[in-house]
């Protein structure tokens, strides 16, 4: 038992060491700023192709019309996409 207790007590002190902290942060480090510069610049692009890829879903428009059959209304955009308007970005 005090060999285990020992291991774990070794292997908690390692983890604090700082060479272990920057190299367990480093992947996120990396990771945030390209997913905030992904984001920035094809984020439009992004939705508009998933808009698309919804749109022209055969399985989608099958939801579509089930949801309009029970009374839920119209699910798709009338007029553009007003969340745009919301949107922060610079279009």
């Amino acid at each position: 038992m005090n060999l285990f207790l020992d291991s774990f007590w070794r292997a908690v002190v390692y983890c604090l060491h700082p060479r272990v902290i920057v190299l367990s942060l480093l992947p996120l480090l990396l990771m945030v700023p390209l997913a905030l510069g992904l984001g920035y610049f094809y984020w439009e692009p992004a939705i508009d192709a998933v808009r698309a890829s919804l749109e022209s879903s055969s399985a989608m428009s099958s939801v579509w019309s089930w949801l309009q059959g029970i009374g839920l209304g119209s699910p798709q955009v009338r007029g553009g996409a007003p969340d745009r308007d919301l949107c922060r970005h610079p279009c």
